[in-house]
């Protein structure tokens, strides 16, 4: 399929607007549509927060009568259900553009090639996967979660040049330089939620929260607690923040149900879904958080964490930052025991993009 220059400029522009949704669209993709009339752009659109209005309900809202004739570039292709909003492809077919460029097929079984089906029957000119792969990678959260049934799992590791996060005694602020921990910061943002363990919650008693000049207070994740027994305290930044910021625990403790009813009352989502084994992430927790629409998760937890979500295959990308620091053999590592008997065993990623940070290094790996 031969797909002119211009064509792959406008989807490029089209996937760069895209990407302003990236941790804010949820449970939706983050789409972008440009409106393209005599080879000027009359009409943009990108997903809103909480995913509505979609990329093209703002687009056409823009370019209005301009639509007519029009090329429309679509990063993904548009929904054909009823949902909480009317179908985009409807809005589409009324606006009687010339032709439809879309980036991806929607892995969504409501839309999946249904959407082309409708603007191919209305005489509509549809051209499919301009940049596909590109699309894919900017919802690979998305894709993740409909194709998985489970939320895209990023991990990111703050630790030394030999592979440490904290000192024998917990210290660990700060291993990594500021630049890193903007850059983290930035990280938090393109998320929908962020997780980390009980141990992590006592430690460092974090807010989980997007402090950066700009964004701060606007774009922070949903916040996710692994909490087996049940630990947390009432007085800690993420209980005291709770009515404010979504947040979700996920425990083993059956028993305490008055501590449970307490952490209900301030705001803290309870739920019971995990067992006190080595099947932490089981299938059911799994499916609860795909099923309340996180696409993305931010693993920033502890060693124990770290370990489990590896053991269970559930890493799809690692975000390493590396310190030039040495902390020695009595420090902390940010994995634990993996009891791999052959190398044939061992976890193997792919080695992506180096970015440097003052001093420090961030290796990013994808799943392999």
């Amino acid at each position: 399929m031969y797909i002119s220059p211009v064509d792959l400029g406008f989807m490029t522009n089209a996937l760069s607007i895209s990407r302003r949704s990236l941790g804010h669209s949820s449970p939706n993709p983050s789409v972008g549509c440009i409106i393209v009339k005599n080879n000027c752009i009359v009409g943009r659109g990108w997903t809103q927060p909480g995913g509505r209005p979609h990329a093209e309900t703002q687009a056409l809202k823009e370019a209005g009568v301009n639509s007519v004739n029009s090329d429309i570039y679509i990063t993904l292709e548009p929904c054909s259900h009823f949902g909480k909003t009317s179908p985009c492809v409807d809005k589409i077919i009324q606006a009687k553009p010339k032709r439809v460029i879309i980036g991806s097929k929607d892995p969504d079984p409501r839309v999946n090639g249904r959407g082309i089906k409708k603007l191919k029957d209305k005489g509509i000119d549809v051209i499919v996967g301009v940049l596909e792969k590109d699309v894919q990678e900017i919802n690979e959260g998305f894709f993740t979660r409909l194709h998985l049934n489970r939320p895209f799992f990023s991990i990111k590791v703050a630790c030394s040049a030999d592979g440490k996060i904290a000192l024998s005694n917990g210290k660990s602020k700060w291993i990594t330089g500021k630049k890193s921990r903007n850059y983290s910061h930035l990280l938090r943002s393109l998320y929908d939620g962020i997780m980390i363990g009980s141990e992590t919650a006592l430690r460092d008693n974090p807010y989980l929260s997007c402090r950066l000049n700009g964004i701060q207070g606007y774009f922070n994740p949903i916040k996710i607690i692994i909490d087996r027994r049940l630990r947390i305290n009432f007085n800690s930044n993420i209980v005291s923040q709770a009515k404010d910021s979504k947040t979700y625990l996920f425990t083993a403790n059956n028993s305490d149900t008055e501590k449970k009813k307490k952490l209900i009352d301030l705001g803290v989502n309870v739920e019971s879904l995990i067992s006190d084994n080595d099947n932490t992430f089981n299938k059911k927790m799994l499916n609860c958080l795909s099923s309340l629409g996180i696409n993305k998760i931010l693993v920033e937890g502890g060693a124990f964490l770290v370990t489990k979500l590896f053991k269970m295959d559930l890493v799809d990308k690692l975000y390493l930052f590396r310190s030039p620091t040495f902390l020695g053999n009595d420090s902390k590592n940010f994995l634990s025991n993996l009891n791999f008997n052959e190398i044939s065993e061992v976890i193997k990623m792919k080695k992506g993009e180096t970015l440097t940070f003052d001093n420090d290094t961030l290796d990013i790996y994808t799943r392999n």
